[in-house]
């Protein structure tokens, strides 16, 4: 969501010092040298990689108005709903994620709900965090 790479490395578990295993003891430090040993590879393929990771990253924030407008929306708009401090913390947490939030400039309707001016927010969609914006505001009702 962020222009990252996921990479998931699985360590089966010491359960403590030692656990028995149908391939022999695994011991808690194996456990934490093969992490380590992990962690050094990923960062010695990252350096090797640099160039082509970095072209990765230009081009997840240059592609991020195209993301959007393929997307076909404007932005999302919320309101306090009666608790202003919720909604504070909530235009809190997404600057802390650098995702712009503007004060509703007019009133609108949308559907079944009324927005006023100055106590609603909009976070629009077009802006550079514009893929962690569709993840935090679309609703998943199907796998």
């Amino acid at each position: 969501m962020n222009g990252g790479l996921g990479i998931l490395y699985e360590q089966a578990s010491s359960r403590g010092h030692v656990q028995e295993t149908e391939f022999g003891d695994l011991t808690f430090a194996f456990t934490i040298r093969n992490q380590v040993q992990a962690s050094r590879s990923t960062l010695a393929g990252a350096v090797a990689l640099r160039e082509e990771l970095l072209e990765h990253q230009r081009e997840f924030t240059r592609s991020a108005s195209e993301f959007a407008a393929a997307r076909g929306r404007g932005g999302w708009v919320f309101d306090p709903a009666g608790d202003p401090a919720r909604a504070w913390e909530l235009r809190t947490l997404l600057a802390q994620h650098q995702i712009e939030v503007r004060a509703l400039r007019r009133d609108v309707e949308l559907g079944a709900y009324n927005y006023r001016a100055g106590e609603a927010w909009v976070v629009p969609a077009a802006q550079p965090q514009a893929r962690l914006v569709e993840e935090l505001f679309t609703r998943r009702i199907e796998v």
